[in-house]
């Protein structure tokens, strides 16, 4: 039984910007200079804030809620007792699993249209179908059977072994495909939208 929800999110765009030039109107300023389009940023962060409201009504249990920026990741003291939900991209997931170690995570994402979620199974509205109803996570097949860090390793080491996974973006795709391969479940595919 979970005791905590830990919910881990990102900063937008918007907010990255807004925290460089201090001002969302000097923000906007150097994105039209720039030759971007602003109202792209503020869709994305509206977006954004929707589907963590979302999230947040969705995921409503008898247990607490607790915030987590990226940025705190590395420095925060996961426990046994968290239920872990990221909302975000799979590089938010790939980055929070490496310090909760071998507990269940939630990966939820925000915007389907925008992100091309390979780690992502879960939409805002419909994470609740990967916690059971007495408050804890499934069990993910694999994950949580005996030998399945072994089998973690050898798939981190096949990913990590092709030459080809960090050079240019049709290359970049294959290593996402194969990392994905290597770490997908048949839960989790039977979860995908």
């Amino acid at each position: 039984m979970y005791k905590k929800l830990v919910i881990v999110t990102r900063k937008t765009r918007l907010q990255e910007l807004i925290a460089r030039f201090n001002t969302r109107s000097q923000a906007k300023f150097y994105i039209e200079h720039a030759g971007g389009d602003f109202s792209d940023y503020e869709r994305e962060d509206q977006s954004y804030a929707r589907a963590l409201e979302l999230l947040r009504q969705t995921l409503e249990f008898a247990i607490p809620q607790q915030m987590v920026d990226r940025s705190l990741v590395p420095t925060f003291q996961f426990q046994k007792e968290d239920l872990v939900v990221t909302l975000g991209q799979d590089g938010l997931v790939a980055n929070t699993a490496k310090y909760v170690g071998a507990q269940p995570i939630v990966a939820v994402n925000p915007e389907p249209d925008r992100f091309d979620g390979i780690l992502l199974p879960f939409l805002p509205d419909g994470a609740r179908a990967a916690v059971d109803p007495h408050g804890g996570a499934r069990p993910t097949p694999g994950r949580d059977s005996p030998g399945s860090r072994s089998r973690t390793r050898r798939a981190r080491s096949r990913v990590s072994a092709a030459p080809s996974a960090c050079r240019g973006p049709a290359r970049l795709r294959a290593g996402r495909r194969r990392w994905a391969a290597a770490f997908s479940t048949p839960a989790l595919r039977s979860h995908s939208p």
